[in-house]
């Protein structure tokens, strides 16, 4: 299936995607009552291009 999504246009969706599985992240931590801490990286690529968004630590 071809994307109808240009190209160019892709990092900034899948930065919206990341955002949005995040926020059901939280909720559902939220909703069990469990206590988290968060830590926002700012966009850096690792070495295996992968884009390291942020850290969770469940408390």
């Amino acid at each position: 299936m071809k994307s109808f999504i240009p190209g160019t246009n892709l990092p900034f969706y899948n930065n919206i995607d990341m955002g949005i599985l995040l926020y059901f992240l939280e909720l559902s931590l939220k909703h069990e009552g469990l206590d988290f801490s968060r830590n926002i990286f700012k966009e850096s690529e690792s070495e295996d291009g992968l884009i390291k968004i942020c850290d969770y630590k469940v408390i």
